[in-house]
């Protein structure tokens, strides 16, 4: 009797299948690369330090007492005692288990946010990788939804090209990979009708951010009608978030800041609910509103409930589109951080590519990371402008550690006022919700979208340049030597300008005053607050050379304020910054950036003509 042949199956590596016969070629791969690795390597925002920097915490074995310990020995970005972790214990446990080589070889020994370069670019590493662990799982989603396999490979491409997305990850150096990466694997487990794993890896994302829950609750109650079931997985996706928290429980510093940014007495996470209504309802002098963002979000959950898809595939459309509809309804009515949008860009190209036009959606997101990067470098002054550089490989090259000379990235995009700009970003992101309903996706799914890649690639390589060209243009004017009369860029405290004159001395170097930033601070209680801005050749500030009023309320939290007099000066005399402010409901309201520490030939500032213990954090350019 012969013997039957045994058939050898080929093991094949899905990574090598990914990039075989795929329309997206070697180059463009490459170019991605080259500017992935640019921007990881010149450009961090500072967050990342703080929590890799905490994660230091668990290595010197403190476990119990983790969130006490940082409070207590940990040093802050100022170089100053006391760190506060304000994320739940997952993130600074996968951080801690990263960075074990770290302090192995005694590179970081104490917890603190004041890292070097290698600690620094080895921290952002790790939600770099997981960020393209994400695709893969993308990858998958695509084609158990019917893109089919070359199609999803495209997708999949313009996925981890999204600019925004690449200027979260590789710009701003942020971590929201981690909470990305348990959305995709929860979604691809619904998809696979596995609940248990669609709700273990929500699970899992709870910890990371709350967020986690816009893109949770919507999945769930399209499928589940059941109030039970609908209960159980509820109630699981919260249990781990339950266990740290109730771990923590004994700590008075999780208690005051381990539920988010800010401490319990002022919450910052409040501002969820600026946008609502009087409603007429008033008891012991509390008028009560109505808060849009509740409104919103409960319809948008009532809708998923009610709706009833007559068939899988239908299902699956709206798998796509719900989740993106939800994120939509919280921040259309919320203030929010630019990398929070990482979260919703897998359901926002997956609906590109589901829905007629892709062309014109990436046309769209092109548009949306041009104003995007105005949204950046406007409401997020000192953080997400050239700030950004003081943390890559260039910043030896700045004085004094900080960029900003004779350009800053505000002058540019500060052209379009804010609430424009923030306007039109909101009503895209309810555009890209809105019209990516499954009534406008195409029937068959695997149509060909090559023609589109021209502006797959111009949408990412011009979003990121319209960013990093003005990056480029301030660091190199603060490589250059610029003629300063006076420069303190550190921010060590705030002085009030409420009822009080502050007037900082400066000696000329030159003939003519081009140019000078200082920075101030407000809060909600700066309406009707006007602060005086003048130059003296005397410090009361008497016969002005130059003089200007400015609203309080136009700037929001810290803001730069820079002022071209173009006045003739002196050379080598002393002259003074003086400013006032009038109206302010408390202190506050208006309050200027100082630096306390010494520093050779800066003279302190004058309060109401008496000598400080501080100097305005200021430059001045003649």
């Amino acid at each position: 009797m012969k013997k039957a042949k045994t058939m050898t199956v080929k093991k094949v590596n899905p990574i090598a299948a990914f990039f075989k016969d795929s329309a997206v070629k070697w180059y463009d791969w490459a170019i991605l690369g080259a500017l992935v690795l640019f921007c990881f390597l010149v450009f961090q925002m500072r967050d990342l330090l703080h929590t890799a920097g905490c994660s230091y915490g668990y290595l010197n074995g403190h476990v119990w007492d983790f969130y006490d310990y940082l409070a207590a020995e940990g040093i802050d970005e100022n170089g100053l005692a006391g760190l506060h972790a304000s994320y739940l214990p997952t993130t600074y446990f996968i951080f801690a288990i990263w960075n074990l080589p770290m302090k192995i070889f005694g590179i970081v020994k104490t917890p603190s946010a004041v890292l070097g370069l290698v600690p620094v670019m080895w921290a952002k590493l790790l939600p770099a990788i997981v960020y393209f662990m994400g695709a893969f799982v993308f990858f998958r989603i695509g084609k158990e939804l019917g893109l089919g396999d070359r199609k999803a490979k495209i997708a999949t491409y313009a996925y981890v090209t999204v600019p925004m997305a690449l200027f979260g990850q590789f710009i701003l150096g942020q971590y929201e990979s981690f909470l990305v990466f348990s959305i995709l694997m929860g979604t691809y487990f619904w998809l696979k009708k596995k609940p248990f794993w669609f709700v273990f890896w929500f699970t899992i994302g709870m910890t990371f951010k709350y967020t986690a829950i816009l893109f949770f609750l919507p999945l769930l109650l399209l499928r589940e009608k059941n109030f039970w079931k609908i209960l159980l997985q509820f109630l699981g996706a919260l249990s781990l978030t339950a266990v740290e928290i109730l771990f923590y429980w004994h700590s008075p510093s999780f208690r005051e800041y381990g539920f988010g940014i800010g401490s319990s007495a002022t919450p910052v996470t409040s501002y969820a609910f600026n946008a609502s209504y009087e409603t007429g309802f008033v008891f012991t002098n509390v008028h009560y509103s109505v808060y849009l963002v509740i409104i919103a979000l409960a319809l948008v959950m009532a809708y998923s409930y009610f709706l009833k898809p007559k068939s899988d595939e239908e299902e699956r459309r709206y798998a796509v589109f719900l989740p993106a509809l939800s994120f939509a309804a919280m921040f259309c009515f919320t203030k929010w951080h630019a990398h929070w949008l990482m979260t919703v860009i897998p359901f926002w190209t997956l609906g590109a590519f589901m829905t007629r036009h892709t062309k014109i959606w990436l046309i769209l997101e092109l548009f949306f990371m041009v104003l995007f990067a105005a949204f950046n470098v406007q409401f997020f002054q000192f953080f997400h402008d050239e700030a950004l550089l003081t943390h890559g490989i260039f910043k030896n090259l700045l004085p004094n550690g900080q960029p900003g000379n004779s350009f800053n990235m505000i002058e540019l995009f500060g052209i379009v006022p804010g609430n424009i700009v923030l306007s039109l970003l909101t009503a895209l992101i309810l555009i890209f919700a809105v019209f990516r309903h499954p009534k406008f996706m195409v029937d068959d799914l695997t149509l060909s979208e090559e023609r589109s890649l021209g502006w797959l690639r111009a949408r990412y390589v011009i979003g990121l340049l319209v960013f990093i060209v003005p990056a480029m243009i301030a660091l190199a004017t603060s490589i250059r030597p610029a003629n300063s009369a006076y420069s303190e860029t550190r921010w060590e405290a705030e002085a009030t300008v409420n009822g009080q004159e502050i007037a900082q001395p400066f000696t000329a170097n030159g003939d003519t005053l081009k140019k000078l930033v200082f920075r101030l601070v407000t809060d909600e209680t700066n309406e009707g607050a006007e602060m005086t801005l003048k130059i003296a050749d005397n410090a009361s500030g008497e016969t002005p050379l130059y003089e200007k009023t400015y609203r309080v309320s136009d700037y929001n939290g810290g803001e730069r304020i820079i002022v071209k007099p173009k006045l003739e000066l002196e050379n080598g005399k002393t002259y003074y910054l003086v400013l006032s402010a009038e109206g302010c409901k408390t202190d506050e309201a208006a309050e200027v950036m100082i630096a306390r520490s010494a520093a050779e030939g800066l003279k302190n500032a004058l309060v109401d003509g008496k000598e400080a213990d501080f100097r305005l954090t200021l430059d001045v350019y003649d």
